[in-house]
Formats: structure tokens, C-alpha cells, sequence
């Protein structure tokens, strides 16, 4: 047994100082702009269901990885402009960006256009950034930019190559979209500009997750400051039965894997019916006060990360 002090918590008390200020700004943001703060609860009796998240299970359900179906149930019974700034929780999630509890933001409007909240989620992250250039790209821009390869034009093949001439390991188990994600995280993230905003639009429908699709292209947007992806926000899709089907499909990805599958969230499809158009965006909290406080691990503007209790 070792009962030695732990000094490293003596050197966090002015970083934590700065974190409930910058808690405190934030709620000063969302007040000034009208939005009603929301406290969904973060044990839950179904999963998120998504290849890439895995929940932490306990014996009465869930510790949400997000509160995004509960705030959306809320939508639909009538809360037009709401927040929440909360823990989450995501099962094997810990390195230098990652911890498997950390905070997250998010909120919707109801009303509000997808350029609408894109501007909005710039407002929010220039609150603790500052101003800086920001470029808006489209997924297949992006792509062409840094690679010269186009996403939605290409094959498996075509990414391989890219790979190679990227010096990308191969990994011959990887899909189209797998692959993808490979160039993106391997290639483009690590060649952003520091000081420069990228807001990435437009996804290929593959990975839509729970956006609409217009003219073959997912609604949804990245905002990336610094080669960190602080920003995920969708124009919500509200057809239930597409939601079926993308829940199956991401529930048969996850057998594909390995992973177990999860039952769908029976009310949160009855609430999709009522769901009025909408934009929704989630922000790593933890990761916007690791930049606005200039620290390289999120350990560091944490109380207590994982490895400390």
C-alpha cells in the first residue's frame, strides 16, 4: 500500500481555477444567447449505438456517451433552444486527448439552419480561442486539398495509393470509410495550420451518423483548431424510420467488429416524429480548455483524470 501524497494535484489548483471560470463562461454564453440549460441524467437505459463508441455498462443500464438522445426527446416535447454541460463516459477512451470521463457541451435550436449553427459553434470556440482565420471546406475539397485524391470520385484501391504515397501503414481490414478515416486522422489532421479554424462540411452519406442527407451529401460538420477536432454538429435528421435503419446498420458494423449490439431506444424513436427541424453540436470542453490554457494533456485541466484516482 502506498500512502504517499500526490503533489501533481498541487500544481493543477490554477488550472482549475481557470476551468470553473471558463465553466462559468460558458453558461454566460448560452444565457446571453437564450438557451435554457438542461441537466439530462447520465445513467441510462439504452446505448448509443455507434460502431466507433463503446458505453460503459453497469447492472441497472448505461453511463451515457452523450446526452444527445435524451436533449432530443426534450426537443420534441417542446424545448426549442436548450444546453447541457456534463460528464459523459466512453469505455477505453484514455491517452493524451482522451479520457473515459470527460466534459462534454451540447445544444440544440430548433429552427436554426446548419450555416446557422456552424457560425454559432465559431462564436462559442473564439469565446476561449480568440479570432483566428478560419477556412470552411467541404469534406471532397479537403481531401483534394491535402491529398489530390477525390472521396467521392475514388475505390478502396485509390485510398491505398494514397497511403502508400503518404507513407500510411496499410491495413488490408480497413472499408471504404475506414480508410477514410485513416487519411484523415494520418495525413490531413497532422498537415492542418495551428493557428487556423477548419470547419469540415459536407460528409459523404457513409458517414452521416444521425445528419440529414441533401443532394447525397450528410449535413454535418468537424470544427478543427490547432490539429485537435473540438466540434461535431449535425442538421438533425427526423425521419424515424431512416433512424431504424442507420442504427441497424451501425449495430450490424459493430457484430462486424466484434462489438455487441445494442437494442434500439424505443422513445427516442416515438420522439423522432415530433422533432422539428433542427441543428445540434457537441464540444469537448476538456480539449477547448487544454487550448485556451496552452497544456499538451488533458490530465492537466482535469481534477482527477484516470490514472490519478
Amino acid at each position: 500500500m502506498s500512502l504517499g501524497f500526490d503533489s501533481s494535484l498541487t500544481c493543477k489548483v490554477d488550472l482549475l481555477g481557470k476551468r470553473a471560470a471558463a465553466l462559468k463562461k460558458a453558461r454566460q454564453f448560452f444565457e446571453n444567447a437564450g438557451y435554457i440549460e438542461v441537466d439530462c441524467p447520465s445513467l441510462v437505459k439504452r446505448a448509443t449505438i455507434d460502431q466507433h463508441i463503446d458505453p460503459i455498462e453497469t447492472e441497472l443500464g448505461f453511463l451515457h456517451t452523450s446526452p444527445e438522445y435524451l436533449m432530443k426527446r426534450l426537443v420534441a416535447a417542446g424545448m426549442n433552444k436548450i444546453y447541457q454541460i456534463g460528464h459523459v463516459f466512453r469505455k477505453g477512451e484514455i491517452g493524451k486527448k482522451h479520457n473515459p470521463e470527460f466534459t462534454m457541451v451540447e445544444w440544440y435550436h430548433t429552427g436554426f439552419a446548419y450555416e446557422e449553427m456552424i457560425k454559432e459553434t465559431l462564436e462559442f470556440l473564439q469565446t476561449f480561442l480568440g479570432t483566428f482565420e478560419t477556412k470552411i471546406l467541404s469534406y471532397q475539397d479537403l481531401f483534394i486539398n491535402f491529398l489530390q485524391i477525390d472521396p467521392l470520385h475514388t475505390n478502396v484501391q485509390g485510398l491505398q495509393k494514397a497511403a502508400e504515397l503518404n507513407e500510411v501503414s496499410i491495413d488490408d481490414n480497413l472499408d471504404f470509410d475506414g480508410w477514410l478515416n485513416l487519411l484523415f486522422s494520418h495525413v490531413i489532421e497532422p498537415n492542418m495550420a495551428m493557428d487556423t479554424y477548419y470547419v469540415i462540411t459536407d460528409f459523404p452519406p457513409s458517414q452521416a451518423a444521425l445528419s440529414k442527407i441533401v443532394n447525397d451529401k450528410a449535413k454535418r460538420f468537424e470544427v478543427f483548431f490547432q490539429k485537435m477536432e473540438l466540434a461535431n454538429g449535425y442538421f438533425e435528421l427526423t425521419d424515424q424510420e431512416e433512424h431504424i435503419r442507420r442504427f441497424e446498420k451501425e449495430n450490424f458494423l459493430r457484430q462486424q467488429m466484434g462489438k455487441k449490439a445494442y437494442p434500439l431506444d424505443e422513445k427516442l424513436l416515438a420522439s423522432i416524429e415530433k422533432l422539428p427541424e433542427c441543428s445540434g453540436v457537441s464540444v469537448g470542453f476538456d480539449r477547448l480548455l487544454m487550448l485556451s490554457t496552452n497544456q499538451d494533456n488533458i490530465e492537466s485541466v482535469l481534477p482527477f483524470s484516470f490514472d490519478q484516482l
